[in-house]
């Protein structure tokens, strides 16, 4: 009995025992502050923009031309959950053959609350507000005003139908300077780790399709608009990307 108790006092005070104890203690010891390191490395913090969406030009559009007196989207803080946002109406400077002379509106927001999970997109608000999204598909649009850097982007290209009235948009998530078409797609690029400061947009534009008018035309009215709107948004509203990276 004795001898076994011994043995056991031995194995308990063992090197490797003792090395073993000491290893899991400061493992025990460091992993709380390890978790906050690394907690505090990762996690993003807002930013504001670089220039105001009040100081947004609406007349620099080169296809387009602003219709001061004419309302763009009516909405609310509460349904839209950010301060951050504009809305124009704009008419074609010059419209293409077979190109109606109607109406197009431009609508912009900004989130920068890295627990935000990019509530807001057309089909799901759309359908909300009681149109039918007849067709949804992921298009590219050209945008020649920001190559050689960025030569085109995918957005996604919506019919949406209210009563017999066919309406045309194309919108397109910005997230930390670059472009998504899904709301999957831009969620992941803003949980993913590195950047250290967060921020995502919505850049929508739409117009009207009337009975006999080939969609295709007013398709390519909005990806247009879309692509002139971003232009100046990525080159002077949005963050920087070098303060975006942390750098």
């Amino acid at each position: 009995m004795t001898s076994t108790s011994t043995k056991n006092q031995r194995r308990f005070f063992s090197p490797l025992f003792i090395a073993s104890a000491v290893l899991l203690l400061v493992a025990g010891l460091g992993i709380r502050p390890a978790i906050s390191a690394l907690t505090k490395r990762y996690s993003k913090e807002p930013i504001d923009l670089r220039l105001s969406f009040d100081d947004f030009d609406p007349t620099q559009l080169p296809s387009f031309r602003w219709l001061p007196e004419v309302r763009g989207i009516e909405t609310t803080l509460e349904e839209i959950e950010t301060e951050d946002w504009f809305s124009y109406i704009y008419r074609r400077r010059t419209p293409l053959q077979g190109e109606p002379d109607l109406d197009s509106m431009i609508f912009v927001t900004y989130y920068s609350d890295p627990r935000a999970q990019i509530p807001h997109t057309p089909e799901v608000c759309y359908r909300q507000g009681g149109a039918v999204v007849r067709s949804m598909r992921q298009v590219t649009v050209p945008t020649p005003d920001l190559a050689p850097e960025i030569q085109q982007i995918e957005a996604l290209m919506l019919h949406l139908e209210q009563g017999n009235i066919l309406r045309i948009l194309v919108y397109v998530l910005v997230c930390e300077g670059k472009c998504y078409p899904s709301r999957g797609d831009a969620r992941i690029a803003i949980g993913w780790p590195g950047n250290r400061y967060t921020y995502f947009s919505k850049v929508e534009a739409s117009t009207y399709c009337p009975p006999g008018t080939d969609p295709l035309v007013m398709e390519e009215r909005c990806k247009l608009l879309l692509s002139e709107t971003l232009t100046p948004l990525l080159k002077y509203h949005y963050p920087d990307l070098d303060t975006v990276r942390g750098k």
